[in-house]
């Protein structure tokens, strides 16, 4: 819990998302355990991730094998624009803009290793990220 202690400490200074990748999903689970501790909300889609970004709050999304192109465009456009992301919502034929205050606003992704890696075989997101912390 200390590396986890320290994480925390630095990763709510940044603008940047966070990544934490685990060895397993039984670390995995200790992690979000420890984030929902400190006040983080997870994000279970890209909808519900825009909605605590609107909200103003400190979020993680814990990524699959899967990751959808809309999740993919919220992290890379909340990166790139310093929180400012625009989504289209396929099943209301418009556009969802967002603009987070990345002071207040934290993305964390976690993932576990074997996860991460399939996902970065199709998207590139490591470089997109700022703090990481292997567990």
């Amino acid at each position: 819990m200390d590396k986890l202690n320290e994480f925390h400490g630095y990763f709510i200074k940044q603008d940047e998302p966070g990544l934490i990748l685990a060895k397993d999903e039984l670390m995995l689970n200790d992690v979000k355990t420890f984030f929902l501790t400190k006040g983080f909300g997870e994000a279970t889609n890209w909808k519900t991730l825009l909605d605590s970004f609107k909200k103003g709050e400190q979020v993680f999304f814990v990524l699959s094998s899967m990751l959808s192109k809309e999740l993919y465009d919220a992290i890379v456009q909340y990166s790139e624009r310093k929180g400012r992301v625009q989504i289209m919502d396929k099943e209301k034929m418009q556009y969802l803009t967002i603009e987070a205050d990345v002071k207040k606003t934290k993305l964390l992704i976690m993932s576990t290793n074997d996860n991460f890696r399939k996902i970065q075989e199709k998207f590139s997101i490591i470089n997109k990220i700022g703090l990481t912390l292997q567990i």
